[in-house]
C-alpha cells in the first residue's frame, strides 16, 4: 500500500474518534451536558449488564434505548435546591441539567429482550447476549422510583 493513503486511513480514523467523543459529550445535538453518568459494564457468557450512577433521574425523566451497536441514556437531572429570595448558593458541586451518554456495546446482544431497573440511583440494564446483531433501535421500558 501506498505511504500517502495510511496516512489518510489514519486521518479519517482520528476524525471518526474524535467524532464520536463529541457526540459522547455534547449529545447528537450539539448540547453540552454538565451531568454525565458513570457506568460500570460486565459482561458474562450470558448477558451484558449495564450499571449506570444516576442519583436523583426519576424514571420519567429518563430514556433507554438501543441504536446501532451501543446502548444509549438520555434524559434530565433535575436541581436538588429551589431557588429562594435572599438565599444564595455558595457551592453547587453536584450536576445537573439535561444528559446523553453512549455506551458503545461490541458484543452481539438481543435489545428485545433486555430489562431495566432504575432503584435508589442505580439503573440497571441486562442485555441478553445471541450471536445475530441486526438490530437498529429499541426503546427499553425502565421501571423504578
Amino acid at each position: 500500500m501506498h505511504p500517502s493513503l495510511d496516512w489518510w486511513t489514519e486521518l479519517r480514523r482520528i476524525q471518526s474518534a474524535i467524532h464520536r467523543i463529541f457526540e459522547q459529550v455534547l449529545g447528537p445535538q450539539g448540547k453540552a451536558s454538565l451531568f454525565y453518568p458513570d457506568v460500570n459494564v460486565r459482561v458474562d457468557p450470558t448477558y451484558v449488564e449495564v450499571v449506570a450512577d444516576l442519583p436523583g433521574v426519576p424514571a420519567t425523566e429518563l430514556q433507554v434505548y438501543w441504536e446501532g451497536q451501543a446502548l444509549v441514556l438520555e434524559g434530565v437531572k433535575r436541581p436538588t435546591y429551589r431557588d429562594v429570595e435572599g438565599v444564595r448558593v455558595l457551592r453547587l458541586e453536584r450536576p445537573f441539567g439535561p444528559f446523553y451518554r453512549t455506551i458503545p456495546i461490541p458484543w452481539a446482544v438481543n435489545p428485545h429482550e433486555a430489562s431495566a431497573v432504575l432503584q435508589d440511583g442505580w439503573l440497571v440494564v441486562r442485555l441478553p447476549r445471541i450471536s445475530d446483531r441486526r438490530v437498529r433501535r429499541i426503546d427499553i421500558s425502565v421501571q423504578g422510583d
